[in-house]
């Protein structure tokens, strides 16, 4: 997100707030109330005049104007501060990274499903379907490999929460170009398993690497991603021209 989204989301969101506690400077004498369509001009030379932190936000160049709090009214670093930690869950007001006290949330299912490829070229597919690879069955290992990686994944990812997961199954099939991977993770708890199924086609993706690399080392592991989730504040998602 760049940003002039980052912040314009917050703002139109924060609209009535913001303008109780801000007026808007275009100079040194002109001042009124700020709202959305004053907030950028063509002319960039100042941000945010008097502001000791000002080197560390990260503005674009066509923003030039100034935000003068009033009397008795939040900083504007503190404003700022308020921001980062609603959009940035991660982060706290003073940008040190944190995880997520979900202690407030309802316990609810939740399920994800992630995808990835692994492309290799048409001989090492060949031994792949033929079951020629040194290794043993690189499909069967991959996916028990995916199921303990989803297991282990707040050991991996430092801000994730520890989960019992309920379910993981990873499927393994192959294509005309590859091997295609999907992972379809669910538990009952207070944070969602996006992380879990990424995990665990990731690591299932790996595993054919690595039990393929003396036929192929050129295979290629691609498009992992996200194809849905459900339950949760944020509410579901699908992603569009899914592989599944």
């Amino acid at each position: 997100m760049t940003a002039e989204k980052f912040i314009s989301t917050w703002l139109t969101r924060s609209n009535r707030w913001l303008a109780s506690c801000y007026t808007v400077s275009q100079g040194p004498d002109v001042y009124r109330p700020w709202h959305p369509q004053a907030f950028r001009s063509s002319e960039g030379a100042k941000y945010f005049a008097g502001v000791p932190h000002r080197k560390n936000i990260p503005l674009p160049s066509s923003w030039r104007y100034i935000f003068k709090p009033a009397v008795c009214k939040p900083s504007i670093t503190t404003v700022l501060g308020c921001v980062v930690k609603e959009l940035l869950s991660h982060v706290d007001e003073h940008g040190r990274v944190r995880m997520v006290d979900t202690s407030a949330k309802t316990v609810t299912l939740r399920r994800a499903v992630a995808s990835a490829r692994v492309l290799m070229s048409p001989d090492t597919l060949a031994a792949l379907q033929s079951r020629r690879t040194p290794k043993g069955d690189p499909l069967e290992a991959a996916r028990l490999a995916g199921i303990m990686a989803a297991k282990k994944t707040a050991e991996l990812i430092p801000l994730c929460h520890p989960l019992a997961l309920t379910h993981i199954d990873v499927r393994a099939s192959m294509n005309e170009d590859g091997v295609h991977l999907v992972a379809d993770v669910a538990t009952n708890a207070q944070t969602g398993v996006e992380m879990e199924a990424l995990t665990a086609v990731s690591i299932a993706a790996l595993t054919v690497y690595d039990m393929c690399k003396a036929l192929d080392k050129g295979i290629r592991i691609t498009e992992v991603r996200l194809e849905s989730k459900t339950g949760g504040k944020s509410g579901d998602y699908q992603r569009e021209n899914s592989h599944l």
